[in-house]
């Protein structure tokens, strides 16, 4: 079975505020577990989910 991340650890491995991790969890594109009241996060979905992000944005890189 692959790892599940909690919010705090998606607020982590993102580097971003919790507040900011919950709000995330809880976007309709967000790929979420739900087991019970807890919202757990597949590892492995996690990282296909930021690929998405980068390449939606053009890799990252700042447009000003």
């Amino acid at each position: 079975m692959e790892k599940l991340l909690k919010v705090a650890d998606i607020q982590k491995a993102l580097n971003i505020s919790i507040a900011l991790a919950y709000k995330l969890v809880h976007r309709a594109d967000f790929p979420t577990i739900r087991i019970g009241g807890a919202i757990r996060v597949s590892q492995a979905e996690l990282e296909r989910w930021v690929e998405e992000q980068t390449q939606k944005t053009g890799g990252g890189e700042r447009h000003d």
